[in-house]
Protein backbone atom coordinates (compact mmCIF):
# COMPACT_ATOMS: atom_id res chain seq x y z
CA UNK A 1 0.00 0.00 0.00
CA UNK A 2 1.51 3.33 -0.78
CA UNK A 3 0.76 6.65 0.94
CA UNK A 4 1.28 10.45 0.27
CA UNK A 5 0.90 12.98 2.17
CA UNK A 6 0.41 16.46 -0.30
CA UNK A 7 0.85 19.34 1.48
CA UNK A 8 -0.30 22.70 0.56
CA UNK A 9 2.51 25.68 1.59
CA UNK A 10 2.86 29.39 1.71
CA UNK A 11 4.34 31.01 4.85
CA UNK A 12 3.76 28.43 7.03
CA UNK A 13 6.48 26.07 8.58
CA UNK A 14 6.20 22.84 7.71
CA UNK A 15 9.24 20.94 9.70
CA UNK A 16 6.61 19.54 11.55
CA UNK A 17 5.90 16.91 7.89
CA UNK A 18 9.26 15.50 8.80
CA UNK A 19 7.63 13.92 11.76
CA UNK A 20 4.84 11.95 9.27
CA UNK A 21 6.07 8.21 8.73
CA UNK A 22 5.04 8.56 5.00
CA UNK A 23 6.14 10.13 1.56
CA UNK A 24 5.64 13.90 1.59
CA UNK A 25 5.18 15.94 -1.69
CA UNK A 26 4.95 19.77 -0.34
CA UNK A 27 3.64 22.28 -3.28
CA UNK A 28 5.04 25.73 -2.42
CA UNK A 29 3.13 29.13 -3.37
CA UNK A 30 5.61 31.70 -1.67
CA UNK A 31 7.82 33.28 -4.73
CA UNK A 32 10.48 33.83 -2.13
CA UNK A 33 10.90 30.23 -0.91
CA UNK A 34 10.83 28.51 -4.56
CA UNK A 35 14.80 27.58 -4.08
CA UNK A 36 13.72 25.49 -1.24
CA UNK A 37 10.99 23.56 -2.94
CA UNK A 38 11.29 21.11 -5.89
CA UNK A 39 7.48 21.36 -6.66
CA UNK A 40 6.49 25.73 -6.91
CA UNK A 41 2.93 27.00 -8.06
CA UNK A 42 1.96 30.38 -8.82
CA UNK A 43 -0.15 31.43 -6.17
CA UNK A 44 -3.54 31.72 -6.46
CA UNK A 45 -6.52 29.30 -5.84
CA UNK A 46 -5.55 28.57 -2.28
CA UNK A 47 -5.49 25.06 -1.19
CA UNK A 48 -8.10 23.92 -3.29
CA UNK A 49 -5.94 24.66 -6.41
CA UNK A 50 -3.24 22.83 -5.33
CA UNK A 51 -5.15 19.50 -4.50
CA UNK A 52 -6.73 19.75 -7.83
CA UNK A 53 -3.08 20.14 -9.19
CA UNK A 54 -1.86 17.23 -7.18
CA UNK A 55 -4.93 15.27 -8.60
CA UNK A 56 -4.56 15.98 -12.37
CA UNK A 57 -0.69 16.01 -12.84
CA UNK A 58 -0.38 12.91 -10.84
CA UNK A 59 -3.39 10.94 -12.24
CA UNK A 60 -2.18 7.85 -13.28
CA UNK A 61 0.28 7.14 -10.40
CA UNK A 62 -1.85 8.56 -7.74
CA UNK A 63 -1.19 7.03 -4.10
CA UNK A 64 -2.87 3.65 -2.55
CA UNK A 65 -4.47 7.03 -0.12
CA UNK A 66 -3.44 10.60 -0.67
CA UNK A 67 -3.75 13.08 2.86
CA UNK A 68 -4.38 16.19 1.65
CA UNK A 69 -3.18 19.07 4.19
CA UNK A 70 -2.17 22.71 4.38
CA UNK A 71 0.80 23.96 5.25
CA UNK A 72 -0.51 24.71 8.58
CA UNK A 73 -3.05 22.01 9.73
CA UNK A 74 -3.37 22.56 13.30
CA UNK A 75 -5.45 25.98 13.35
CA UNK A 76 -8.14 23.74 12.42
CA UNK A 77 -8.89 22.50 15.75
CA UNK A 78 -6.44 19.13 15.03
CA UNK A 79 -3.42 19.50 16.83
CA UNK A 80 -3.02 16.04 17.18
CA UNK A 81 -3.38 15.15 13.03
CA UNK A 82 -0.21 14.24 12.83
CA UNK A 83 -0.78 11.59 15.06
CA UNK A 84 -4.07 10.49 14.08
CA UNK A 85 -2.25 10.33 10.02
CA UNK A 86 0.98 7.98 11.77
CA UNK A 87 -2.01 5.94 14.00
CA UNK A 88 -4.41 5.55 10.77
CA UNK A 89 -5.49 2.15 9.90
CA UNK A 90 -6.83 3.30 5.97
CA UNK A 91 -9.59 0.70 5.52
CA UNK A 92 -12.41 2.85 4.99
CA UNK A 93 -12.30 4.83 1.64
CA UNK A 94 -12.32 8.12 3.40
CA UNK A 95 -10.69 9.87 6.71
CA UNK A 96 -11.50 13.82 7.98
CA UNK A 97 -8.79 15.29 9.94
CA UNK A 98 -10.19 17.32 12.52
CA UNK A 99 -14.23 18.39 12.80
CA UNK A 100 -16.77 18.05 10.07
CA UNK A 101 -19.71 20.26 10.37
CA UNK A 102 -22.82 20.50 8.48
CA UNK A 103 -23.11 24.01 6.47
CA UNK A 104 -26.14 25.79 7.90
CA UNK A 105 -24.95 29.77 7.00
CA UNK A 106 -27.92 30.38 4.33
CA UNK A 107 -25.19 32.17 2.34
CA UNK A 108 -22.87 29.35 2.44
CA UNK A 109 -25.42 26.96 1.25
CA UNK A 110 -26.24 29.22 -1.72
CA UNK A 111 -22.33 29.70 -2.61
CA UNK A 112 -21.97 25.65 -2.85
CA UNK A 113 -25.24 24.86 -4.26
CA UNK A 114 -24.72 27.48 -7.39
CA UNK A 115 -21.17 26.23 -7.33
CA UNK A 116 -22.16 22.67 -7.83
CA UNK A 117 -24.99 23.69 -10.50
CA UNK A 118 -22.58 25.37 -12.80
CA UNK A 119 -19.91 22.44 -12.34
CA UNK A 120 -22.68 20.26 -12.96
CA UNK A 121 -22.05 17.99 -9.56
CA UNK A 122 -24.71 16.52 -8.55
CA UNK A 123 -25.77 17.29 -4.45
CA UNK A 124 -27.73 16.06 -1.71
CA UNK A 125 -28.28 18.56 1.29
CA UNK A 126 -27.29 18.96 3.92
CA UNK A 127 -23.64 19.90 2.47
CA UNK A 128 -21.02 18.88 5.30
CA UNK A 129 -17.94 20.48 5.46
CA UNK A 130 -14.02 19.87 6.81
CA UNK A 131 -12.36 22.47 7.92
CA UNK A 132 -9.59 23.23 5.40
CA UNK A 133 -10.32 20.45 3.72
CA UNK A 134 -7.86 18.31 5.25
CA UNK A 135 -8.77 14.75 4.84
CA UNK A 136 -6.80 11.05 3.84
CA UNK A 137 -9.07 9.56 0.75
CA UNK A 138 -8.50 6.58 -0.81
CA UNK A 139 -7.58 6.31 -4.89
CA UNK A 140 -10.67 4.55 -6.03
CA UNK A 141 -12.89 7.48 -4.48
CA UNK A 142 -11.24 9.91 -6.16
CA UNK A 143 -11.26 8.41 -9.38
CA UNK A 144 -15.26 7.52 -8.88
CA UNK A 145 -15.02 11.30 -11.00
CA UNK A 146 -13.28 11.15 -14.83
CA UNK A 147 -9.58 12.89 -14.77
CA UNK A 148 -11.20 15.70 -16.96
CA UNK A 149 -13.49 16.43 -14.59
CA UNK A 150 -11.01 17.30 -11.92
CA UNK A 151 -9.64 19.26 -15.11
CA UNK A 152 -12.12 20.99 -15.26
CA UNK A 153 -12.54 22.12 -11.76
CA UNK A 154 -9.28 23.52 -11.69
CA UNK A 155 -8.83 24.88 -15.16
CA UNK A 156 -12.28 26.81 -13.93
CA UNK A 157 -10.10 28.77 -10.61
CA UNK A 158 -9.65 32.34 -11.37
CA UNK A 159 -5.90 33.09 -11.71
CA UNK A 160 -5.46 35.93 -10.34
CA UNK A 161 -2.18 36.19 -8.26
CA UNK A 162 -2.48 37.10 -4.53
CA UNK A 163 -0.55 40.20 -3.21
CA UNK A 164 -1.76 39.63 0.22
CA UNK A 165 0.87 38.27 3.22
CA UNK A 166 -0.53 35.06 3.73
CA UNK A 167 -2.00 32.32 0.87
CA UNK A 168 -5.40 33.12 1.06
CA UNK A 169 -5.00 36.88 -0.05
CA UNK A 170 -7.62 38.84 -1.95
CA UNK A 171 -7.91 36.57 -4.51
CA UNK A 172 -7.59 33.49 -2.08
CA UNK A 173 -10.84 34.48 -0.71
CA UNK A 174 -12.99 34.39 -4.00
CA UNK A 175 -16.52 32.87 -3.41
CA UNK A 176 -15.99 30.54 -5.82
CA UNK A 177 -12.85 29.07 -3.55
CA UNK A 178 -14.68 28.51 -0.46
CA UNK A 179 -17.91 27.00 -2.36
CA UNK A 180 -15.55 24.77 -3.39
CA UNK A 181 -13.88 23.81 -0.16
CA UNK A 182 -17.31 23.41 0.82
CA UNK A 183 -18.28 21.32 -1.89
CA UNK A 184 -15.06 18.96 -1.07
CA UNK A 185 -17.34 15.83 0.19
CA UNK A 186 -19.81 15.98 -2.63
CA UNK A 187 -17.04 15.79 -5.17
CA UNK A 188 -15.43 12.85 -3.34
CA UNK A 189 -18.55 11.62 -2.78
CA UNK A 190 -18.46 11.05 0.76
CA UNK A 191 -21.11 13.32 2.18
CA UNK A 192 -23.53 11.33 3.70
CA UNK A 193 -20.19 9.53 5.19
CA UNK A 194 -19.77 12.21 7.41
CA UNK A 195 -21.53 13.08 10.91
CA UNK A 196 -22.20 16.53 12.24
CA UNK A 197 -19.32 17.93 14.46
CA UNK A 198 -17.21 14.44 13.90
CA UNK A 199 -13.98 14.79 16.25
CA UNK A 200 -10.84 13.09 14.82
CA UNK A 201 -8.57 14.39 16.63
Amino acid sequence: MTVEAVVAKYNEDVSWTKKLKYKVTIYNKNEADNHLFERNLLNYGKDAHTHLHHIVTNWYNLADYTIFLQGNPFEHDCETCVEFINDCDFTKPFYPIGPTYIRDNDGCIKQAIDYCEKMEIEYKLPFMFIGGMQCIVKKEQIKKRSLDFYVKLMESITKNISTSSFSGGAHGNDPQIWALEYSWPTIFGVNEMLTHKLHNC
